[in-house]
């Protein structure tokens, strides 16, 4: 979010505690991003420190997540490994798409490839 120097402006101050070690920062929101911030903090039953821990620790999560993922995909195409479709997975382990037109569908198909594979 761009920082609004129109809007009247509110300083947040966050203690972040771990263990014996603490951080504290400051941070300056518009007024509608204090209201989304509060927001979000009651409805999580949180304090706006906490909120803002969470969003951080959550973000660094997900772009680690994504750096690991990248790694291991440009690892897999160096091995020189290809995907295939899924539909060709399904042919080897002899799977087959049902198309469910009701709720019983399901059920009866595997009534009757049940009985099938009995005969």
């Amino acid at each position: 979010m761009p920082f609004n120097l129109q809007n009247k402006t509110h300083e947040v101050q966050c203690t972040i505690q771990k263990g014996v070690d603490t951080m504290a920062f400051s941070i300056r929101l518009t007024d509608e991003e204090k209201r989304l911030a509060d927001s979000y903090a009651k409805i999580h039953a949180m304090s706006l420190g906490e909120a803002f821990k969470k969003a951080l620790f959550e973000k660094i999560e997900d772009e680690y997540d994504i750096a690991i993922a990248d790694e291991a995909y440009a690892e897999y195409v160096k091995g020189g490994k290809k995907s295939k479709p899924i539909a060709e997975l399904w042919k080897e382990c002899e799977l087959r798409i049902i198309a469910l037109r009701s709720p019983h569908a399901l059920t009866s198909s595997l009534r009757n490839s049940t009985t099938t594979q009995d005969a």
